[in-house]
C-alpha cells in the first residue's frame, strides 16, 4: 500500500470528521445550557475580553448558525482549491501540491474555526450564567498571534513547492 496517497485522504477524512463533531457539540451544548440562561446573555466582547454587549438569550443559537454557515462554505470551497488566491504561481508541475496543501489549510481552517466557536459559546454561557467574567485578556492577542502562525506556516509551505 502506498502510504504517501493514502495518509492525506486520513488526514481529510480525520478533519471532517473533526468539524463535524465540533459543529454537532456547538449545537447541543446552546440547546443543552438554554433553560438555564439569564434573560440577557454577553454578545459582544471588547479587547479586553470583558463583555460590552448583552441581549437575550436566543442569541446563544447564534454562533452555531454562524458556525454552521462558514462550515458549510469551507465544505464546499475545499472542494474547488483552484478558485482560492496562492502566494505562489500556479504551473502545471506544482498544481496538484498546491491545490493539496489549499485544501488541507481549509480543511484545518474549518476545524480551527468550530474549537473556536465552542469555546466563545461555551464562555459566552458561562459569562451569562455568572461562573466566568467574560473571555480573558489574553484572549485577543492569542487570536490574532494564532492568525498570524497559522497563515504564516501556509505560506511558508505554500512557498516550498517547486
Amino acid at each position: 500500500m502506498n502510504t504517501s496517497n493514502s495518509s492525506p485522504a486520513i488526514v481529510s477524512q480525520w478533519l471532517s470528521g473533526a468539524a463535524i463533531l465540533g459543529l454537532i457539540n456547538l449545537i447541543v451544548i446552546s440547546f443543552f445550557y438554554y433553560s438555564n440562561l439569564p434573560d440577557q446573555i454577553p454578545i459582544h466582547y471588547g479587547f479586553s475580553g470583558e463583555p460590552d454587549h448583552f441581549s437575550t438569550k436566543k442569541m446563544v443559537f447564534f454562533m452555531p448558525l454562524i458556525g454552521l454557515f462558514l462550515w458549510s462554505l469551507l465544505y464546499y470551497l475545499k472542494d474547488k482549491p483552484e478558485g482560492l488566491n496562492y502566494p505562489v504561481a500556479i504551473t502545471a508541475d506544482n498544481s496538484k501540491r498546491i491545490y493539496a496543501i489549499g485544501t488541507q489549510m481549509i480543511q484545518f481552517l474549518n476545524v480551527v474555526l468550530i474549537i473556536l466557536f465552542n469555546y466563545i459559546n461555551y464562555v459566552t454561557i458561562q459569562t451569562a450564567m455568572g461562573l466566568r467574567s467574560g473571555l480573558g485578556p489574553n484572549f485577543a492577542p492569542m487570536l490574532i498571534g494564532g492568525l498570524f502562525v497559522f497563515l504564516g506556516s501556509y505560506i511558508w509551505r505554500f512557498k516550498r513547492v517547486k
